[in-house]
């Protein structure tokens, strides 16, 4: 068989859902540890959920700025 002389892309990687469930799938996307641990997947995800909710979308860094215009908002009403 002649070798070929494409070099092997795929591995294979430990995909973990939300919920602890695992399974291994073929993937070309590199990752440390060859493990891929998802916060986002059907168990939990609103559009697979089919609710219009998106408060659970907004990242950390949105959360915290909007913290400080609250803060920001409250401490110009009491000057």
């Amino acid at each position: 068989m002649p070798k070929s002389l494409r070099p092997n892309l795929y591995r294979t990687i430990k995909i973990v859902m939300s919920d602890g469930a695992t399974f291994r799938v073929p993937s070309a996307v590199r990752t440390v540890g060859n493990t891929l641990q998802l916060d986002r997947d059907p168990a939990n995800h609103p559009a697979y959920l089919g609710t219009t909710d998106q408060s659970g979308m907004l990242g950390r860094r949105e959360e915290q700025r909007l913290e400080r215009v609250r803060t920001k908002t409250k401490q110009d009403l009491f000057d």
